[in-house]
């Protein structure tokens, strides 16, 4: 598939069909890669440096004068008064001259005609000139514009080349350069800390955000390199890369945050446009992402993540290692066959190769109450007669008195002796969670989802973090006292808040170090799980709520927190 690059081809000139001959055969400085000491040979390429370099330049007298080789042994020697080399051809990042058809058609002409020279090599420098090896298959896609119809495709420019290269650096293993001196550079030792803390912390982070992120970096796929830089990152190398470098990272990580939005508007686009880097090819690509919104869409329409998932989908179906092809087509095609009959017999559920959120769907072990509760799900185990221990009575007290602006002395005696107790619940967007007092404790295999963001009580209602200790649902009595909530069901829950200070995690690195004294809010102030991540000795909260940034790369069939088909009531 073509791509852009920095130099368009109908602006930049092929390489030189001609080998470079050297004239002079004498002893000369390595810095010299030709010692062409004959001005008047046409073929010199210093010759060709000095008159481009003359024709370009507004004040040539005022070029400074560059070292020569003074001990060539053939004795002819011309002054040099011009660099070893040509300053490189730039552009304008923000006014790029863009690729057309023309030109296109130009550089595969150039590449017939090299292969039907049979100048091999001469061709694979064309290929590495222009980028492109040959005609594509859908140029006979009339409607199809080059290269306007072929949009970077950000799963690979960002999770297969910008961010690995970027690690590289950082650790000094980029090829071709040494960045052992550089400020930004991390030891060995400190990359094997942080790869140690990110296996770590798969326990304290829901199955629904990632998959494993065991063995990093080496079995990173994109999708790890994705959640691994947008949310485990910050905090990794807060304190280990130097500021200005931290705040760079961050700085792409907000960029790639907003090309993986649904939606745009046209001033998130003008400062996408203006805050966008460049440095090598795949680096380059991130010119074009605002250009190619324009023209093709948001970049969800156009990325690859969910057509390399059906290949691996694909590729772990095949069982026979002797026609595996054969195998493959025959897969596709039964999947094919399966696809017309969910159409012809409605059977799109029945039939589907991934089940699809379940959203307000509910399974025989989920209670849904819609009017009071209209985004959250209870789900089984659930206990009933349940009486609420000494220490949470006066919490709940404490909740419903600021709540209701009532005393508590005239709430007390309204509540009622039992409850009933509920162990997990879930959103109708897909988050499932479970109160902490069910987990297995010592399981090396369990994914922790009972941390969640919720709103305090309050007039400020600001943004909070904590652990779900438990859930209590109510039928409060018909009571003046009661207010709004007089003969209505509520839902509590209980949580142990973190010591965040209010601060919001889906818009700034938060940590904390401490918990705080158990409250009680009502049901409907959680917004959803979070995730969270140990290093330095410290916690950080990962928080990908809605309405922030959420992408959902796990397939709902493989999420093992949903679990209420086999669970009991009581």
């Amino acid at each position: 598939m073509a791509k852009r690059k920095a130099a368009p081809t109908n602006l930049s000139p092929p390489p030189s069909k001609e080998p470079k001959v050297s004239l002079c055969f004498g002893e000369y400085d390595n810095r010299h890669k030709w010692c062409y000491c004959d001005p008047n040979c046409e073929k010199s390429l210093r010759l060709r440096q000095r008159q481009d370099h003359y024709a370009d330049a507004e004040h040539p007298d005022d070029i400074p004068p560059s070292v020569t080789d003074s001990h060539c042994s053939c004795t002819r020697r011309h002054p040099d008064d011009l660099p070893l080399r040509t300053p490189a051809a730039a552009w304008n990042p923000s006014k790029l001259p863009s690729r057309s058809e023309d030109s296109f058609n130009k550089a595969e002409a150039k590449l017939d005609e090299a292969a039907a020279d049979g100048k091999k090599t001469y061709r694979r420098q064309l290929v590495t000139h222009y980028g492109i090896k040959g005609p594509p298959v859908l140029r006979r896609v009339g409607s199809l514009d080059r290269p306007g119809s072929y949009p970077w495709d950000i799963m690979h420019l960002f999770f297969e080349n910008v961010i690995p290269a970027l690690v590289k650096l950082w650790s000094g293993k980029f090829p071709g350069v040494n960045t052992r001196l550089q400020p930004f550079f991390l030891s060995e030792t400190t990359w094997r800390e942080i790869w140690a803390e990110t296996s770590a912390a798969v326990g304290t982070i829901p199955s629904q955000f990632a998959r494993s992120l065991a063995g990093a970096p080496n079995k990173f796929t994109a999708e790890a390199w994705c959640f691994w830089f947008l949310y485990l990152a910050p905090a990794l190398l807060k304190g280990r890369l130097a500021d200005p470098y931290h705040t760079h990272m961050r700085e792409l990580g907000r960029i790639i945050r907003i090309c993986m939005q649904l939606s745009y508007t046209r001033e998130e686009l003008e400062r996408l446009r203006r805050t966008s880097p460049v440095c090598i090819l795949s680096i380059h690509g991130m010119l074009h992402i605002v250009d190619d919104i324009l023209f093709c869409g948001p970049c969800w329409m156009t990325w690859t993540f969910f057509v390399e998932r059906y290949c691996g989908f694909l590729k772990r179906g095949l069982t026979n290692k002797r026609f595996p092809w054969a195998n493959m087509n025959q897969r596709v095609l039964n999947f094919a066959h399966l696809a017309q009959l969910s159409l012809l017999y409605d059977l799109k559920e029945e039939l589907a190769l991934f089940r699809p959120p379940r959203g307000l769907e509910l399974s025989r072990f989920e209670v849904m109450y819609e009017n009071e509760y209209p985004k959250h799900i209870l789900r089984a185990p659930r206990w009933t007669n349940y009486a609420l221990p000494d220490d949470i009575t006066p919490r709940l007290v404490n909740y419903l008195a600021k709540t209701l602006r009532a005393k508590k002395s005239d709430l007390r005696p309204l509540l009622p002796q039992t409850f009933t107790r509920w162990a997990k619940m879930r959103l109708t967007d897909g988050d499932a969670i479970r109160v902490a007092h069910i987990l297995r404790r010592g399981d090396e295999n369990q994914r922790d989802n009972s941390y969640v963001r919720f709103t305090r009580p309050g007039d400020d209602e600001s943004v909070a973090y904590g652990r779900l200790d438990d859930i209590f649902e109510a039928q409060l009595p018909r009571s003046p006292n009661l207010k709004q909530f007089s003969n209505k069901r509520r839902i509590f829950a209980l949580i142990t808040p973190c010591h965040t200070q209010n601060r919001n995690a889906a818009l700034e690195l938060v940590g904390y170090n401490s918990m705080e004294e158990q409250m009680i809010v009502d049901l409907a102030a959680i917004w959803g799980v979070v995730g969270r991540l140990r290093t330095g000795g410290r916690w950080y909260i990962v928080d990908r709520i809605p309405g922030s940034f959420k992408p959902e790369m796990v397939p709902h069939a493989e999420e093992d927190e949903i679990e209420g088909e086999g669970d009991p009531w009581d």
